[in-house]
């Protein structure tokens, strides 16, 4: 059991060698990153430049950037990919994202990068670039000298893959003509970014949480396709691989590369927050205020974080000791207190995702009083078919004003306007501490 405070990034496994066997023979479709184990972030001085079909080839130096005319492809900049083998169809693989990276703490830092996509197959033992174009029938060899499919100026791109049973197809590796037959086809995800401009510099500060996040999602090309119910728990039918989507978290720095871990949550404060006018809220916004924005990223691996993160606000500074119930405290006089509730409702909806009183402590037993994540959580099949999880949660937390039920003590109501003005001792300053725990019992 321990407590977390981590991120994100992703960053290309390198397949592994063997050997091809009847029982790997059936249609798959996965996403490969590795953040098991190691944390990769993306340093956003650099330069990272868009390459071509076949202009270089993949470089595993850790400081190669590559150069503005051969492009970059290696370690620094391939963030994970997304495959496919033995289908009878063809998919069409897009990538999308806003192409930037904000800073968590002020969101008027921000960098711009852009996604690539790399086609690439296996065969045998090695990896080549695949340099054909299969959104056309028949399929056409590309123009080497092209630059990959990228998301600059529309915001997505897209592939169109092979398809093969058991017969895998002839592909095009090189300008010379030359192909090879495929058991894997994929696409490695690149992020790009364009040098550093004067103008570029005056929205760029020296933090190390910076978020961006990148969708890839996937479907096929024969509109008759029977892959309906692939998203039906369960369903196994024929096609079932053939739609999906998966998004992932990628994180930024300037100057000091962050900590290599897993989990991550951003409390990041309102304008307002430190400065509430209670009566106002009481009097006209029923109770109800914007206190901050929380976010909760965890990376993707083989652990369901669903079943292990306890995510709670406490007004206790230890997760494993209960607190008592959230009150405002009168700054001359701590006897006057106001008590209130923490509400965390879900960004896009409004709808609450779960009310706290102050009082939680961590206990791995109680998975109803936590933040419900379930909802927000992504699944996905490496290579191997085994199931990666990841969470990506994006909420706002309000203040809710209340005071002691009269009729029964150590249990609170909503506070009205008339009984917050007929006591004058709430006049007067008051101060509060939130502690956010995030507890894995991984």
């Amino acid at each position: 059991m321990k407590k977390s405070a981590v991120l994100i990034l992703i960053l290309l496994v390198l397949s592994p060698l063997f050997a091809i066997t009847d029982a790997e023979k059936t249609e798959r479709v996965w996403f490969m990153d590795n953040a098991q184990d190691k944390f990769k972030s993306v340093d956003l001085e650099k330069a990272i430049y868009l390459p071509k079909y076949n202009s270089r080839d993949w470089s595993g130096t850790a400081d190669d950037y590559g150069d503005p005319e051969n492009g970059t492809y290696g370690t620094v900049n391939v963030l994970g990919h997304i495959g496919c083998a033995f289908l009878d169809h063809h998919l069409r693989f897009t990538v999308t994202t806003d192409g930037r990276f904000v800073s968590q703490s002020d969101p008027t830092k921000y960098r711009e990068f852009y996604i690539a996509l790399m086609p690439r197959i296996r065969y045998g033992e090695k990896d080549y670039n695949c340099i054909m174009d299969y959104s056309t029938t028949p399929a056409q060899q590309v123009t080497v000298s092209d630059r990959v499919p990228n998301t600059k100026f529309t915001g997505s791109a897209t592939v169109v893959t092979p398809s093969w049973t058991n017969s895998s197809p002839s592909v095009v590796i090189d300008g010379n003509g030359t192909t090879k037959n495929p058991t894997r086809f994929y696409c490695d995800v690149l992020i790009i970014m364009d040098e550093l401009t004067a103008a570029d510099q005056q929205h760029l500060a020296q933090k190390d949480d910076y978020i961006a996040t990148v969708t890839i999602s996937w479907t096929c090309t024969d509109p008759d396709c029977d892959y309906s119910d692939a998203n039906v728990s369960g369903f196994q039918g024929h096609h079932a691989c053939h739609q999906g989507s998966y998004t992932f978290v990628v994180r930024g720095y300037i100057n000091k590369q962050p900590t290599a871990t897993k989990i991550s949550a951003f409390v990041v404060p309102t304008f307002s927050a430190t400065n509430l006018n209670i009566m106002d809220i009481v009097a006209n916004k029923n109770g109800e205020e914007k206190i901050a924005d929380f976010d909760l990223y965890a990376s993707s691996n083989k652990t369901d974080w669903v079943s292990l993160l306890y995510v709670f606000p406490s007004s206790s500074n230890s997760y494993s000791t209960n607190g008592s119930h959230f009150f405002l405290t009168k700054k001359t006089d701590a006897n006057v207190k106001i008590p209130y509730q923490i509400v965390i409702k879900n960004l896009d909806t409004g709808q609450v995702n779960q009310t706290f009183d102050g009082t939680m402590k961590y206990v791995q037993s109680n998975t109803t009083s936590r933040l419900q994540l379930a909802d927000y959580r992504s699944m996905i099949n490496d290579r191997s078919a085994v199931l990666w999880y990841s969470i990506l949660y994006k909420g706002e937390v309000y203040i809710n004003i209340q005071m002691e039920d009269p009729e029964h003590a150590g249990q609170y109501i909503p506070m009205t306007e008339a009984e917050l003005n007929s006591d004058p001792n709430y006049a007067g300053l008051y101060t509060s501490t939130i502690y956010y725990h995030v507890v894995s019992s991984n």
